[in-house]
C-alpha cells in the first residue's frame, strides 16, 4: 500500500582490514607455506583476492582445501582475518 514502510534487515559490511596488522598475521600463520605470498608448498597468493573474491578467499582461510589447514575463529579472529584479507590483497 502507498505510504507502507517495508522493513528489510541487512547485515553491516565488514570491517576494512588493516594490511600492516595483516602482515603480522600473514607472517604468523601463512608464511611457511607461502613465503612472501609466493609459490612454496603452497600456491602463489599474488591476485588470489581478484581470481576468489573476498568471500572465497575468506572461505579457504576459514575451511583450508587440499593440503592447507582451515583457520576457525579459534586461531584467526575475525578482526585478524580482516586485515589478513587486506595484506593479501597487496601482495603482488
Amino acid at each position: 500500500m502507498k505510504g507502507d514502510i517495508i522493513k528489510v534487515e541487512t547485515k553491516p559490511a565488514p570491517a576494512a582490514g588493516d594490511p600492516v596488522a595483516g602482515k603480522a598475521v600473514f607472517d604468523s600463520n601463512c608464511t611457511a607455506c607461502h613465503p612472501g605470498g609466493q609459490q612454496g608448498v603452497g600456491p602463489s597468493l599474488v591476485g588470489a583476492i581478484g581470481r576468489l573474491g573476498e568471500a572465497g578467499e575468506r572461505n579457504q582461510i576459514r575451511n583450508g582445501k587440499g593440503a592447507m589447514p582451515p583457520f576457525p575463529e579459534s586461531r584467526i579472529s575475525e578482526k585478524q582475518l580482516a586485515d589478513l584479507i587486506a595484506y593479501v590483497a597487496t601482495i603482488k
